[in-house]
């Protein structure tokens, strides 16, 4: 019976340990499921729609896109528009590319992040950097891309109809992916 208990509060604190030292890994939280856009803007109008409540308590949201987006001003300035539209007295700001790794800890408020996804499996090479596991890199956003492509690709999306879709990742990202034919 010693041996019992012994062995279950050993292995108890050895998970402990295990949590508090590498931690775990939060999962990505969807808040916009792809949905059909007609326009850039009105992705911008979508994503501040679903993200209304986290923005509105914000003082400053920090607006970061990739490479990837073809013309992203245009989802920033629909997400501006809406905001304005609601009466929003905050500020955004506007940073040109960077990388998700490169950011880390440096902005404390609310981060939208904009990228790309896909939604046939011929196009992923459009994703790039490609995602590896080697990178060491937890939250790529390539990852991130390549992750809702591969989780949407049976879905069997129209490939000539634009989509916006969105996940929260921990306490302040939010990336929101866009489709574009």
């Amino acid at each position: 019976m010693r041996w019992i208990l012994a062995l279950l509060i050993g292995s108890s604190l050895l998970g402990t340990f295990a949590v508090l030292r590498w931690g775990l890994r939060p999962k990505p939280i969807p808040q916009i499921n792809p949905s059909p856009i007609e326009d850039l803007r009105q992705a911008g109008i979508l994503a501040y729609q679903r993200l209304r409540p986290m923005i509105r308590e914000q003082e400053v949201v920090w607006l970061l896109s990739t490479f990837l987006v073809q013309n992203p001003e245009v989802v920033w300035d629909g997400l501006k528009a809406a905001a304005a539209h609601d009466g929003w007295k905050g500020e955004f700001k506007l940073v040109g590319e960077k990388s998700f790794e490169e950011d880390k800890g440096e902005i404390e408020e609310l981060r939208l992040w904009l990228t790309l996804y896909v939604v046939e499996e011929s196009q992923l090479e459009r994703i790039q950097p490609p995602c590896s596991l080697d990178s060491g890199q937890p939250l790529l956003l390539s990852c991130a891309s390549e992750r809702i492509s591969r989780k949407f690709f049976r879905r069997q999306h129209p490939p000539e109809q634009m989509r916006v879709a969105a996940e929260r990742h921990g306490f302040r990202d939010y990336i929101i992916f866009v489709y574009q034919p």
